[in-house]
């Protein structure tokens, strides 16, 4: 459900937040009075007017929301110079008392600076300022009690009314003195101010250095400030109308800001009292930032300046404590804020103690290797008593090892050593020594390795291993010093007398005349083999074949085999394999040349026959012969691809003999007329070979029109020159005329196909004519007229065999079109090609009609330009093209290439000198405009150097440094910054940097040293080098420039 109200008149828009929040919301002046109905709206800027919703804050339709004539106190501070708060009409006597104003900081103690009275009327004679301040304790506790009021500043028409000197000195930050008003203050609307940091009229001690004036900060601190103002100027002279005495104030001003010791940016003054918004790497709280976070106490707390931020220090108390205090008497340097460290830390946890918690209490250890940051670093020790010395609880720092007796280990001494057992702590040693074989005992890792039984001091054999100290072997086995124990002794039955083997080295007893060898005699001897049952000789020896066996062979000791050389085979190898023969076969000498590889012509053997095993005669096919059948019978030849012979079959007539040529089959011709392979051909200039003559008939072809006196072989028929026909080439074709022997045509005939010239535009003034001759030319010489626009520009003659003419055609008009196309004659008539048009370039803009300008200041890196267009009467242009060459450079740099008439150029380099070009580009070529120069913006420096730093001794560093490469500018000052030393600082938390020299000076590195020198006004560069002195001796330190 909803619920309805009904009310007799419109509520504003204040009372509408009343109704629902049941407050009415509050304003600076006179919150109780209302809006009317037509203007709801309260003026967001200026809070006595209201106007209607919906309206521009800025608009003029508004109303009073307080009388005319109202001027409450609160328009004291209201912000708004149109409001007078005005007493009341004083009397004379209350005037000489005078009147006190007193303002209420409200939410907590701040540092104030000037205070500024704006008056609305007659200025008083006489002004006193006074402030109230906390104490340290208040500021802590947050109770504050009734302090006295303090004097500020004195300020009168003339100070003996305060019994004081007029502008009296300052001797002390916090003295106060007595100002003289000025006699030029208007008797009306005139302000007076106290300022505390400004040095007139008179300097006050530490004003330009207020951050190190403890005396001065002191001073500026307020939660109230009371202004009395006494007697009042021209008011009491005879003839002055007594209603002028009283005081107007238009404003009060007080300026000030939270006192947060420098170490917050923001404050939070919505609170009672205000909270500073400590910064987090200041590491302070409080209210006012003035004490340092519980575990940030390696130095004591001091305030930041514009310089150094003074931020707390953090001790190193390893994550084991919540709170650290600061001592002095363990700080090697107290009166330095980034060096030495006096954090003490409080309450150590986790059994650890320490300055710094970095040491475990009596009778635990730090387990070595752990995060010193771990709650469980500390462990206790444990010592196992009976195996300690004098039967000690305590245990070493690192690692907790407790302090064992002789024979007894384990962290905490739980353990006897291997060879030892019997821990008690009556023994001086801890355990007994065990009387064990090392080789013949079992060591197990998990059981502590021990050689015998850790409690009973009983032996624990291997393996097949006997004796009371585990020292010897079982017989039939050997190795004592065999990890699992002793091994069997596996002779071999065959070769050896027995199943026992040595001890020691397990070697068997061979049976002697077997020929055997080896620890279990299981090997034949080099030149035996075959060790078997069957065999009651033991070993055999090796029979080989001298001839057949690779040098010094010997057969193998289990099969027998002997190693045979290529091509032999057999157990003794005494046989040729398949494929090789023995040409020196003798029974009383088998092998004395070893086998050969048959060597046969695959293409010439029967398919599948192997050659003879004594001559190595390869099986022939009919057509070949030889022993490897490589070569045909005579009345063949071997075939072009080689693969068979093929029978001669020479002409019976045409040849001379029946043979021929073995490898290419070529048979000897008898007539000079005849040719071919097999003589049945005509030669050249020859035709109709007669087989029964076995010759040809010469062609007689007419020299003249023929083309090289050839005939047709079989018809007789000459081959004739184009335009030339007959049998024997001697007569002109139909239609063709002129029989001329130096015509490659023959006779002639009009020129047919004439192609059209194709152009080429050179420049705006010329174009590059070229043509091919026709398709058929028809003649032997030629004539070419050029024609352009129906006038001839050219005349050439070009003569067989012909090739492609060209002309170049001048003094043409820019940006025009010509026609052109040419006409070709020889002694019969001419031929005239199509028509072709071609048009000339443009012609380049003219200068003088480009401007290029610079669109406002140029930047660091940018620049824009814009242009005006050209009149295109010769040509249009085609693109405008903006370069920029830095001074002295190499190369232009093209930035811009297209129609627009504006650009921003871009990449340039921060103060450097440039010349920028425009050029304007018709098809015909480009003009261009003065170079434009220009000065690029100054940006930061950029790739500074480190400094160079040299120890000059134990206390001090000597640092110089070069230019930045790139100084985009004028440099006019260095500053280095020191950090350390840093074998003292927190590496989670680094220190701040310290500024310890700054140079100022004119270092122009655009401008040459000589240059500089001859210009005597240039200031000096400022100093690239300083000495740091006051430095801890053998110490690291980081500096940055």
């Amino acid at each position: 459900m909803q619920d309805f109200r009904f009310y007799p008149a419109t509520l504003t828009n204040r009372e509408i937040v009343e109704v629902y929040s049941g407050f009415l919301p509050e304003l600076h002046v006179q919150a109780e009075c209302r809006c009317p109905p037509s203007h709801p709206r309260v003026h967001p800027l200026v809070e006595r007017y209201c106007i209607p919703n919906g309206v521009e804050d800025t608009t003029n339709d508004r109303v009073l929301r307080l009388n005319l004539n109202a001027h409450p106190l609160s328009y004291i501070n209201d912000q708004d110079m149109g409001t007078t708060w005005l007493s009341k009409i004083m009397t004379t006597q209350e005037l000489v008392e005078g009147l006190t104003i007193t303002v209420d900081l409200v939410n907590g103690q701040y540092q104030i600076f000037y205070v500024i009275v704006q008056f609305g009327g007659l200025l008083p004679e006489s002004v006193l300022i006074q402030r109230r301040r906390l104490d340290i304790a208040e500021l802590e506790s947050g109770i504050a009690t009734e302090q006295p009021w303090l004097d500020w500043q004195y300020m009168a028409n003339n100070c003996s009314v305060f019994e004081m000197q007029n502008n009296g000195p300052l001797l002390r930050p916090d003295s106060v003195n007595c100002l003289q008003l000025s006699s030029d203050l208007p008797f009306s609307g005139g302000n007076i101010t106290f300022s505390l940091l400004t040095p007139e009229p008179n300097l006050r001690p530490g004003y330009n250095d207020f951050y190190n004036t403890p005396a001065l900060q002191k001073m500026a601190h307020a939660t109230q400030v009371r202004i009395h103002l006494s007697g009042q100027s021209n008011s009491r002279a005879a003839g002055v109308n007594q209603r002028h005495r009283y005081y107007a104030i238009n404003e009060i001003t007080i300026s000030g800001r939270c006192e947060c010791h420098g170490h917050a940016d923001h404050c939070e003054t919505s609170v009672k009292p205000y909270r500073c918004l400590c910064l987090p790497e200041s590491h302070t709280e409080g209210n006012n930032c003035q004490r340092c976070a519980p575990l940030y106490n390696d130095k004591p707390f001091r305030s930041g300046d514009q310089l150094q931020p003074m931020n707390c220090r953090p001790c190193q108390c390893h994550g084991h404590a919540l709170s650290c205090h600061y001592d002095e008497g363990v700080d090697e340097q107290p009166d330095e804020h980034y060096r030495g460290g006096g954090g003490v830390c409080d309450n150590c946890m986790y059994n650890t103690t320490g300055k710094n918690c970095e040491l475990c209490r009596s009778g635990f250890f730090w387990l070595e290797e752990s995060d010193p940051t771990s709650g469980d670093l500390c462990q206790p020790c444990n010592c196992n008593t009976a195996g300690t010395v004098n039967s000690s609880k305590e245990c070493s720092e690192a690692g907790g090892q407790c302090q064992c007796k002789v024979a007894v280990t384990g962290r905490r001494c739980t353990d006897c050593l291997s060879g030892w057992y019997g821990l008690t702590a009556s023994n001086p040693n801890g355990c007994t020594r065990c009387n064990c074989s090392d080789l013949g005992i079992i060591n197990n890792a998990t059981e502590g390795d021990h050689s015998c039984n850790p409690y009973t001091g009983l032996c624990q054999c291997k393996l097949h291993v006997t004796g009371l100290s585990c020292d010897r072997c079982e017989f039939g086995y050997w190795n004592l010093s065999h990890p699992d124990g002793c091994v069997p002794c596996d002779c071999d039955p065959l070769g050896s007398f027995s199943p026992y083997c040595e001890p020691e080295a397990g070697q068997c007893e061979c049976k002697p005349g077997e020929h055997v060898e080896g620890r279990l005699c299981e090997v034949c001897l080099h030149g035996y083999h075959t060790l078997e049952q069957r065999n009651s000789l033991g070993c055999l020896p090796c029979v080989c074949d001298t001839h057949g066996t690779v040098p010094e062979g010997v057969c193998d000791m289990w099969t027998g085999q002997c190693p045979c050389r290529e091509g032999v085979e057999g157990a003794r190898c005494t046989n040729c394999v398949h494929n090789y023969y023995n040409r020196s076969l003798q029974l009383q000498n088998r092998l004395s040349q070893g086998c050969v590889p048959c060597v046969c012509d695959l293409r010439g053997i029967v398919a599948g026959s192997v050659c003879d095993s004594t001559t190595g005669q390869c099986v022939c096919v009919p057509t070949r012969y030889g022993k490897d059948c490589s070569s045909c019978r005579p009345g063949f030849y071997l075939s072009p691809d080689q693969s068979v012979c093929a029978e001669c079959d020479c002409h019976p007539m045409g040849a001379a003999l029946r043979g021929c040529e073995r490898q290419t089959g070529q048979c000897v011709c008898v007539h000079p007329s005849v040719g071919g392979r097999r003589c049945d051909q005509c030669r050249e200039m020859f035709f109709g070979f007669n087989p029964g003559l076995g010759r040809c008939e010469p062609c007689a072809c007419d020299p003249l029109g023929s083309a090289n006196g050839s005939c047709h072989p079989e018809s007789g028929m000459c081959v004739c020159k184009l335009l030339v026909t007959g049998d024997k080439c001697n007569k002109c074709q139909p239609g063709a005329s002129h029989f001329d022997p130096e015509n490659h045509f023959g006779c002639s005939k009009e020129p047919f196909q004439q192609p059209a010239p194709v152009g080429v535009a050179l420049s705006y003034s010329s174009i590059r004519l070229s043509w091919h001759p026709p398709d058929s030319p028809n003649s032997n010489r030629l004539n070419y007229t050029l024609i352009r626009d129906g006038q001839s520009v050219h005349t050439i003659q070009s003569h067989y065999p012909f090739s492609p003419e060209s002309f170049e055609d001048t003094g043409l008009f820019p940006y025009n079109n010509y026609s052109y196309w040419v006409i070709t004659a020889n002694v019969v008539g001419a031929a005239i090609s199509a028509a072709a048009s071609y048009q000339t370039l443009g012609a380049p803009p003219e200068a003088e009609h480009l401007h290029l300008n610079l669109v406002g200041r140029a930047g660091p890196t940018t620049a824009s330009f814009n242009w005006s267009t050209p009149r295109n009467d010769t040509g249009p242009v085609e693109r405008f093209v903006l370069s920029s060459q830095e001074f002295g450079g190499a190369e232009p740099v093209v930035h811009y290439t297209g129609l627009s008439t504006e650009a921003v150029v871009s990449g340039l380099k921060p103060f450097t000198q440039y010349t920028v070009t425009l050029e304007a580009c018709s098809s015909g070529g480009c003009s261009s405009t003065q170079p434009l120069s220009l000065l690029t913006a100054s940006a930061p420096p950029r790739n500074q150097p480190p400094p160079r730093v040299t120890a000059t001794g134990p206390h001090t560093l000597n640092a110089s440094w070069d230019p930045p490469s790139q100084p985009n500018g004028v440099i006019t000052r260095y500053e280095v910054f020191l950090r350390g030393p840093m074998e003292t600082q927190n590496s989670s938390v680094p220190a701040d940097e310290k500024r310890v020299f700054v140079s100022a000076g004119w270092l122009d590195l655009s401008v040459s040293p000589e240059a500089q020198l001859t210009n005597r006004s240039t200031v000096p560069p400022p100093e690239s080098s300083t000495t740091v002195d006051d430095l801890e001796a053998f110490s690291t330190y980081q500096m940055k420039l």
